[in-house]
């Protein structure tokens, strides 16, 4: 018969993890979490003495002792009930104890022996196979490490923090080679915890983003200021190349004509045009000569100048 200190009813949570037939590992921790904050996890775990069928003549103390224990159990029973889906609720519709609820819910769902083996080499074969993704951040990879590790201890698996360490280091991408040579050099893993150890992981993976960071910056900043033409027009780059050894490049798209468009780049000193009509003035003694793309050298005509319309009016290139 239970104690008569768990008297003190609190208030039954309105809302918990939902078991609907999965993750039930986690829903029985969180569960026994609620029961007991109640005081009545011990009516899940171990039942009471209900008397009944029984021929038996109580005294007063038992039959109070009995009506505090029928409230409790009812109390656990009611939790149980309120954490199941619809579909489950018939599995334990008949049950009047919070124990055998309780009972029936964890046979289902972790099995005998048999099975609860099964699962568990199924854990500890994803375990050892478990690697971060080139392109994963590490509190995902760490995430997605931690869940296999938590299902594991669910199962009876003790699973030590220094073979955790160990884990996270060996399974980390070449680009964290560095600090890892450092932390085994430096670190003793065998009293390194994990959140020290993903302190110091973190620290250098901030370190490599700025770095990719500040690439990426320099390198979009050079092709700013090659000569090169956008609104997916292919730019062709020309080397003018006049008598004095002056060399001058040139921008102009090389994937659609259009008389009245021009493309214009601040990098190019000069730009070209197969339409003679739209120079205002020219000058016919030009002696320059353009190597293309594919290394020909192209005669260049004439040079001029050309007036361009544009909102604030026209502009003469």
């Amino acid at each position: 018969m239970a104690s008569s200190s768990n008297q003190n009813m609190g208030a039954l949570p309105l809302s918990f993890l939902l078991l609907n037939g999965e993750s039930y590992d986690f829903w029985c921790v969180k569960m026994k979490t609620q029961l007991m904050s109640n005081d009545v996890w011990e009516y899940a775990q171990d039942g009471f003495e209900d008397y009944q069928g029984v021929e038996v003549a109580l005294s007063n103390e038992q039959k109070k002792q009995l009506k505090v224990d029928n409230r409790m159990n009812a109390k656990a029973l009611s939790m149980i009930q309120q954490g199941i889906s619809d579909n489950l609720f018939p599995r334990i519709i008949n049950e009047t104890q919070a124990k055998k609820a309780w009972d029936i819910l964890y046979n289902e769902h972790r099995g005998n022996l048999k099975v609860k083996t099964i699962k568990l080499q199924s854990l500890r074969r994803d375990y050892e196979n478990f690697k971060m993704k080139d392109s994963e951040l590490l509190n995902d990879y760490f995430s997605r490490l931690m869940d296999v590790v938590n299902q594991m201890k669910t199962y009876g698996e003790d699973v030590a923090t220094q073979k955790i360490v160990e884990k996270i280091l060996i399974n980390l991408p070449k680009k964290f080679d560095p600090i890892v040579a450092i932390i085994e050099n430096t670190q003793d893993l065998a009293n390194l915890s994990v959140k020290e150890l993903m302190g110091s992981l973190k620290t250098f993976e901030q370190r490599l983003n700025r770095q990719s960071e500040k690439s990426i910056e320099s390198a979009f900043q050079s092709k700013l200021n090659d000569c090169r033409v956008t609104n997916n027009q292919q730019a062709n780059y020309f080397e003018e190349q006049e008598g004095g050894g002056c060399m001058f490049y040139a921008c102009q798209a090389a994937s659609e004509q259009k008389n009245d468009v021009w493309f214009l780049d601040s990098g190019c000193s000069n730009h070209m045009t197969g339409d003679e009509s739209i120079f205002v003035k020219i000058d016919t003694s030009s002696n320059s000569q353009v190597k293309m793309g594919n290394g020909a050298l192209v005669q260049a005509k004439e040079n001029g100048t050309i007036a361009v319309e544009t909102k604030k009016g026209t502009r003469n290139i």
